[in-house]
């Protein structure tokens, strides 16, 4: 790779990681494609980006640490992520009662569109229900594939699916990391689900992929601007983190492409 097409690269891949709309899966396969040909420098400029932009994406982390300390191929992970989803879904299905469920879902996931189709398709699923997902609105874009894709959806504001829990079958969120004792980090307004999951006895299933399970605690809670909540002119303090910590008491299963947990 030339210096100009590595500048060029680098500069795309800034782009990619300043995507505050689609999830990790989405944003890591874009990335990937572009460091196909490139060289151990870019990848680990790569990583800097990554830091700096995404701090919350230790799934990135982790991949590009692979790619730059255990020589994997960007193409063979790339495979391997597009075969995962299968995985996933058939690992889901193992803890499933044999009929079509109302499903409680939060955000938006690449896996979890995936999942879901697979589901759908096995006749697993009768409706999902999902929210806006609040600052940036990405569960409307989630509930639109979901439903192009021929599944039933509802979508409905935030502070709904609660209550809406009650008379669900399960609820199934993705996650952006697995910490070591098994807590995960995920959209924030998922630990207030996984309340509500338990307090009216609805499994709370979390699905992610190993690329996702961290080895530490290494990992840093991403912020939003002010201006994502309120623009106007009097001086108000806006909290606006994008992902929480859901601590593993609260999580019934985590289901991974080469593993369940019951926790």
């Amino acid at each position: 790779m030339t210096e100009e097409n590595g500048d060029n690269s680098l500069k795309k891949i800034r782009e990619i990681l300043m995507d505050r709309i689609r999830g990790s899966r989405e944003i890591i396969l874009d990335i990937l494609r572009i460091l196909e040909d490139a060289d151990k420098a870019t990848v680990e400029k790569t990583l800097e980006y990554s830091l700096e932009l995404q701090p919350s994406m230790a799934v990135l982390r982790n991949i590009l640490r692979r790619i730059i300390d255990m020589d994997e191929e960007p193409m063979e992970i790339i495979n391997k992520l597009n075969r995962i989803d299968h995985e996933i879904a058939e690992n889901l299905i193992s803890i499933l009662d044999e009929k079509p469920h109302r499903i409680i879902s939060f955000s938006r996931s690449g896996t979890l569109y995936n999942v879901f189709s697979i589901l759908n398709e096995k006749g697993y699923v009768s409706e999902i229900i999902v929210s806006e997902s609040r600052p940036m609105m990405e569960g409307v874009s989630f509930a639109e594939q979901l439903r192009v894709k021929g599944i039933r959806v509802t979508l409905v504001i935030d502070i709904l699916l609660p209550i809406l829990i009650r008379d669900a079958d399960i609820v199934v969120v993705g996650c952006d990391a697995i910490l070591p004792n098994n807590d995960i980090l995920n959209k924030t307004g998922s630990y207030a689900l996984a309340i509500s999951s338990r307090y009216f006895g609805k499994p709370f299933i979390v699905c992610g992929d190993e690329y996702k399970v961290l080895r530490s605690c290494d990992y840093e809670i991403r912020h939003g601007p002010k201006s994502d909540i309120y623009n106007g002119d009097i001086d108000i303090n806006v909290y606006n983190p994008y992902f929480e910590r859901v601590p593993h008491e609260l999580i019934d299963y985590i289901v991974l492409n080469n593993e369940v947990r019951k926790i």
